[in-house]
Formats: C-alpha cells, sequence, structure tokens
C-alpha cells in the first residue's frame, strides 16, 4: 500500500530523496532485509464492500484460461493468485475452486486422450480397425 513507502523508506535508512539508480548494494541489501524480515499484525479488515484482489501480477493475456499455463514459457503453470486482476473476490466457490476445477477437466481429457491414442496405437498393431 502506498502508505508503507514513507514507513519502509524510512526504516531503511536510505534517505528518502535519493534517486532509484544511487541506492548503493548495501542499501539494497537493508531494504531486502527489511521487507522479508517485516512482521505486521493484521488488526481488521475494511468489509466486503472493498475486498478486492490485489492488483498486479502475472498479465491474465500471458496465460492460458483453460489449464493456467503460461502462453510464453511451456510448462509454468500459475496459481490464480499470482494473476494481475482486480475484481471483487468471491465468496464459498470462488477462482480457486474455478481454477482447480478447470485443472482437473483438463487433466481428464489428457489422460482420455493418451488412452485413446494408445488404444488407436494397439489396433493398428493389430492390423485393425
Amino acid at each position: 500500500p502506498a502508505k508503507m513507502i514513507p514507513v519502509v523508506i524510512t526504516l531503511s535508512g536510505i534517505m528518502p530523496e535519493k534517486k532509484v539508480n544511487e541506492v548503493t548494494r548495501e542499501e539494497r541489501g537493508r531494504l531486502m532485509d527489511l521487507l522479508k524480515g517485516m512482521k505486521m499484525t493484521v488488526t481488521g479488515t475494511r468489509g466486503f464492500a472493498e475486498a478486492i484482489i490485489t492488483q498486479g501480477g502475472v498479465n491474465v493475456k500471458e496465460v492460458n484460461p483453460s489449464n493456467m499455463e503460461s502462453k510464453l514459457i511451456n510448462g509454468l503453470y500459475f496459481a490464480g493468485e499470482i494473476l494481475d486482476l482486480d475484481a471483487v473476490i468471491y465468496r464459498l466457490h470462488g477462482p480457486p475452486d474455478a481454477w482447480r476445477e478447470s485443472l482437473q477437466r483438463r487433466i481428464m481429457k489428457e489422460k482420455e486422450k493418451r488412452t485413446n491414442e494408445l488404444s488407436d496405437s494397439n489396433r493398428r498393431a493389430c492390423g485393425s480397425r
């Protein structure tokens, strides 16, 4: 959140007016240690009206929605939480259920396809159709 920026900058010890390309390796290391080790306590929520999926992440245009595989890198699959979405969070049966069901359907289709390919291959090997 934007409100965290001045807090993190102050805690990091990096001068706020310093340009990014002027931040030293040591300062970047301190900043990373700070961010990785930062503990926060949730003290409440702002209600359902403001419940949205966090913006930012992998562009949805780069992901095959039927199996959540990257369109850019074969074999790389994503969980919904990493996608760049901006929407109301579903209750009860939300995106995780939909993605899991989509993936399960995809797996079943692949198994069925392989079974059919093996059956066709066996029929050809036996000389029957």
